[in-house]
């Protein structure tokens, strides 16, 4: 999954995400609103990564539609929300076409049945649609697995042409990688400090 408008949010890597579930082939490539937990820890580092809470956020709910907790400097919250929108165009029709061809006749009663079910519990037609799609029947357990498209043809590179005119760029630097050592690697290495055969010495 894949997690849109988050702190610091820059629209130039909302393009490099969608470019990057194309070109590599991202198995079921689904885009998330990004939603603030209740004290989390990037919540007090939101306002140094040029993010600012909005007042309402922790009181809408977060799905793929709704729930946008942040205005970013260089993307505003109808652009984040816009930006879903967009990856379910971009994506959705490969994924529904390929789970109506692996499921047959069977798979337009279960969808017509899932979408009433939803919006009888308050879902809008197109959200409980998308929830279909993406968390619906198997489509979990046995998800569209995309193959990469490394040359993408000319409707993509038109959409992407579009997406970067109403986006726009945030005219900043990329910020340094810094490496990180995982807890696994951190483990082996205070044991092999402490004496022990660590993975250097027995490679």
């Amino acid at each position: 999954y894949i997690i849109a408008g988050g702190p610091g949010e820059r629209p130039e890597w909302l393009i490099e995400s969608l470019e990057f579930a194309k070109r590599h082939g991202v198995d079921n490539p689904v885009f998330f609103l990004f939603k603030m937990l209740a004290k989390a820890d990037i919540l007090a580092k939101a306002g140094g990564l040029g993010s600012e809470l909005l007042t309402d956020g922790h009181e809408s709910t977060g799905d793929f539609l709704h729930g946008v907790d942040l205005r970013n400097r260089f993307v505003k919250p109808w652009q984040v929300k816009a930006f879903l929108l967009l990856s379910h165009v971009l994506f959705g029709p490969g994924i529904l076409w390929w789970q109506a061809r692996r499921s047959g006749w069977r798979y337009l009663p279960r969808l017509v049945r899932y979408v009433v079910r939803g919006m009888g519990r308050g879902f809008s037609f197109y959200g409980a649609l998308t929830y279909f799609i993406f968390y619906g029947d198997d489509h979990v357990s046995d998800p569209y697995l995309r193959p990469p498209c490394p040359n993408p043809g000319w409707g993509w590179r038109l959409m992407m042409a579009f997406a970067r005119l109403w986006l726009g760029h945030s005219g900043q630097p990329e910020p340094e990688a810094v490496p990180t050592v995982g807890l696994g690697a951190a483990m082996m290495a205070d044991v092999d400090d402490a004496g022990s055969p660590g993975p250097a010495r027995n490679g």
